[in-house]
């Protein structure tokens, strides 16, 4: 069976993409700036270093949760054919993704990984390559999931489609450094 594809990346898309593949680290920052205004509402910050250390936990969270509109936004401004029509096929083989101006045949034993996320397919050639194939990109719903399904079976052992051991140390991480930010606090 051979899924076909077409359309052009948008800032949005690639936001979304970008802001879903962070979506723990969004949490765990966001709980950080929490714990960083409490800490400066009720710690002892008379001191320029008490209140510095806080602050600057904002600033970095900022920084972090801003990064996915960053990256887009820089992406589109310097890469002239970023937003340029693409055109797929995929069938059991691999998936084959054309550009007015390139070709990419990447057969399935090549990918590094695939995360299936709500209105987008990411598949990764390595840790830092990645083709984004959003839901607008097919023509109905059931071409969307039949190409969700072929990536799915296609790229065993190597599908994310929700979080796991790593996301919960992650969390864990962000809990102990909230404790730890709150003695610190602590007269």
């Amino acid at each position: 069976m051979t899924v076909t594809f077409r359309g052009s990346l948008t800032p949005a898309i690639c936001r979304r993409v970008l802001s879903a593949r962070m979506r723990v680290m969004q949490w765990i920052v966001g709980i950080w700036i929490v714990a960083a205004i409490i800490a400066l509402i009720y710690g002892q910050v008379s001191g320029t270093i008490s209140w510095a250390g806080p602050v600057g936990v904002m600033v970095g969270g900022a920084i972090v949760l801003a990064s996915p509109w960053l990256t887009a936004r820089r992406t589109f401004a310097t890469d002239r054919l970023a937003g340029e029509e693409q055109t797929g096929e995929a069938d059991e083989q691999g998936v084959r993704i054309s550009t007015p101006h390139g070709r990419a045949d990447l057969p399935w034993s090549t990918v590094y990984k695939a995360v299936l996320l709500h209105d987008a397919v990411v598949i990764y050639q390595s840790t830092q390559i990645l083709r984004i194939v959003p839901r607008a990109f097919f023509a109905d719903d059931v071409t969307w999931q039949s190409f969700r399904e072929l990536v799915r079976l296609s790229v065993p052992g190597r599908t994310r489609k929700q979080a796991g051991v790593g996301t919960f140390m992650l969390v864990l991480l962000a809990f102990v450094l909230v404790f730890m930010l709150y003695l610190w606090t602590q007269p």
